[in-house]
């Protein structure tokens, strides 16, 4: 597999957690940024098992991401396991009837940091496996 594939993932993760970042310190769009932390580790976590040989599937269940990718590589146990559970049910804003954000913008912040690390750990295993 050409290392271009997973880091394609891992660069919209980013651009999701940049994006994030900018709404958190000038707007008011909890919603928005709940969405974007979702995206940004689902995408994290697609691209560093797409890049251990994990056939893409359609789904978009972070605890079930990150029980893959932990099964492949251990860090991603533990806090970062967490952290997948915590924002799974920042996809539901997205959808009707559109519940109010689980997390106040502090909690969110916090969020954006876990997600952030997140990636430059997915970002560092792709690399380790794929050279």
């Amino acid at each position: 597999m050409s290392p271009e594939i997973p880091r394609e993932w891992f660069d919209i993760a980013e651009d999701h957690a940049r994006s994030a970042r900018v709404i958190l310190e000038h707007a008011e769009g909890r919603s928005t940024v709940a969405f974007l932390l979702h995206e940004a580790a689902e995408k994290a976590l697609k691209g560093f098992l797409i890049g251990a040989g994990w056939e893409l599937s359609k789904t978009h269940v972070l605890p079930f991401l990150s029980e893959e990718a932990a099964r492949k590589d251990a860090r991603f146990g533990g806090a970062h396991a967490e952290l997948c559970a915590r924002i799974d049910g920042y996809l539901a804003v997205r959808y009707p009837p559109f519940p109010q954000v689980p997390a106040t913008s502090a909690e969110l912040l916090a969020d954006l940091a876990a997600v952030e690390a997140l990636i430059m750990l997915a970002r560092q295993a792709a690399k380790e496996r794929l050279g």
